[in-house]
């Protein structure tokens, strides 16, 4: 889908961008979700400052998923 008004943004604006989308997406994680707060060792919104935060993440498996399924991950 072309949505112009991101695909032209500047690096600087779009690294903004996806850094207030990334916090937003851990807050609802742990406003929403213990379970997986826990699986990404209660990183908190504020404990992200820049995108290589991301490296604090811990990898998910196929079994992490077969485990959740079908609601343990949902928000």
């Amino acid at each position: 889908m072309f949505q112009p008004e991101f695909e032209k943004l500047d690096r600087s604006d779009l690294t903004v961008l996806q850094l207030e989308r990334l916090k937003k997406t851990v807050h609802t994680i742990q406003t929403k979700n213990e379970f997986y707060a826990a699986k990404i060792n209660n990183i908190a919104a504020a404990d992200i400052t820049d995108l290589s935060d991301i490296q604090q993440f811990p990898f998910m498996t196929k079994d992490d998923l077969r485990d959740g399924y079908p609601y343990t991950y949902s928000c």
